[in-house]
């Protein structure tokens, strides 16, 4: 049966919270931060890179791109104009999308469908002032997304705890479909997390897997991970595995600026982009 290992994020309070990361500026309002090491939440290396955008700041736009016939991440940055992006949802299958006023995609999922947790959550804003994370509804706002599972809601990480059946051995867990919301939270993926803090920064992050310098994370270790070092509010998981990839332009690749390390070539490098249907595009004004 599954151990868990309780007191570790008593640990992590011990230590400051960016003592081990390194910390650049990449525009006024927006901050990239780097973690790469032995994480003290989860006991295990990993590879973490977080886009700090402080809404505060005028000028700024968070752009919501789709491309049905699929793109690079670098390339959607480049083509918006953008200084930075992630993958943002999964396939089209499980999609709901509306950008700039306009819906691009519209499903429903139903509740017995296996990938109903991707439909879970949304993302909502018309401005990155009123960017907001919560369960999926009727929002009108001009930019709509849905994804999931929540992983923060106002505070309270124990949900990301609730997705993993208590009864189910860790064989067994194994054995589930990758699309069963049991083994999709319970194994240690590459993660995709869009988050948001009390004091109006929305966080980008990716957190990388299926390497031996990157681990991955469980949803329960995602969620214990960002209300430890970044106080969130609210938080989402976004497409994960081979499809979590961050861009920063000036950073990572010479070529991409790629930052992080996707996994579908097993090199850790940044030199494996997959093309995928959506992005968020951070555009400066």
């Amino acid at each position: 049966m599954r151990k868990r290992l309780w007191i570790l994020p008593l640990l992590c309070l011990a230590i400051p919270a960016f003592a081990q990361w390194r910390t650049d500026s990449v525009a006024d309002g927006l901050i990239l931060r780097s973690f790469d090491g032995n994480e003290c939440t989860t006991g295990r290396p990993q590879s973490i890179r977080v886009l700090d955008l402080d809404t505060s700041v005028p000028g700024w736009d968070i752009q919501l791109q789709y491309d049905a016939n699929e793109r690079l991440c670098s390339d959607a940055v480049v083509q918006a104009g953008g200084i930075a992006g992630i993958n943002a949802g999964f396939e089209p299958e499980a999609l709901d999308i509306r950008s700039n006023g306009e819906t691009l995609r519209s499903v429903e999922i139903r509740s017995n469908d296996r990938r109903w947790f991707m439909h879970q959550g949304r993302l909502a804003w018309n401005c990155p002032s009123d960017f907001s994370i919560a369960r999926r509804d009727s929002s009108t706002a001009m930019n709509f997304l849905t994804s999931g599972p929540l992983l923060i809601v106002d505070h309270n990480s124990s949900i990301a705890n609730g997705y993993v059946a208590p009864s189910l051995t860790d064989d067994e867990l194994r054995k589930l479909h990758h699309h069963d919301l049991n083994n999709f939270a319970w194994l240690h993926h590459p993660r995709t997390i869009v988050a948001v803090t009390d004091s109006g920064h929305v966080l980008f992050i990716t957190i990388d897997g299926r390497f031996n310098q990157a681990t991955g994370m469980s949803l329960a270790e995602a969620a214990d991970f960002l209300a430890h070092n970044f106080n969130v509010r609210d938080a989402i998981n976004m497409d994960g595995g081979g499809s979590t990839t961050m861009v920063v332009k000036g950073y990572g690749d010479s070529e991409t600026s790629v930052v992080n390390h996707p996994c579908d070539d097993g090199q850790f490098t940044h030199n494996n982009q997959r093309n995928l249907t959506s992005f968020l595009v951070l555009v400066k004004k």
